[in-house]
């Protein structure tokens, strides 16, 4: 059986806010337990953002096999080139229907989410946003939809805990 609700429907919007209240009630839990930790801990834990990941592979990857520990081999190197590249060709691209451009990919909600899911997703969740560098829309569709504007600090509170 499949049921499905318009946004408007009170289900489907109860459904979003539960969703987003306890999935950031739970990052602010885990940032909590990170902020606590002795420092000697707190080297060994690495905070990475998708949408840097996604923006900078070929840098950050690297960064995070050698965090784990893990080395940077050539099959590893050839798989990221690509996986955060658009095929070049159409027999390339049905070969690989999976292969976009990375940073397409992180900022492909900007385009899809509604600007009602983002004001619920900012209203449980600003506190997280705010510790982990993202900037709130306050309701902007413009700077939803320009992908010019960066909705990152580089420089953000949780990060400096690591550190300090």
């Amino acid at each position: 059986r499949c049921v499905f609700y318009r946004d408007e429907d009170k289900v489907a919007l109860a459904e979003s806010r539960m969703f987003s209240y306890h999935n950031c009630r739970q990052t602010e839990f885990n940032l909590n337990l990170i902020r606590k930790l002795p420092q000697r801990w707190r080297k060994q834990i690495k905070i990475l953002r998708y949408e840097d990941l996604a923006a900078n592979p070929s840098k950050l990857l690297p960064d995070l096999l050698e965090f784990a520990g893990l080395p940077m081999d050539e099959a590893a190197s050839n798989w990221l080139d690509l996986a955060s590249h658009k095929p070049k060709t159409e027999s390339e691209q049905n070969a690989a229907p999976w292969r976009q451009d990375s940073f397409e990919g992180a900022e492909r909600w900007r385009r899809k989410v509604s600007p009602h899911e983002i004001s619920i997703i900012e209203h449980y969740c600003s506190h997280v946003m705010k510790l982990l560098g993202y900037k709130p829309l306050d309701h902007s569709y413009e700077m939803q939809r320009n992908l010019s504007v960066r909705l990152l600090d580089d420089d953000f509170e949780a990060l400096g805990w690591l550190y300090n």
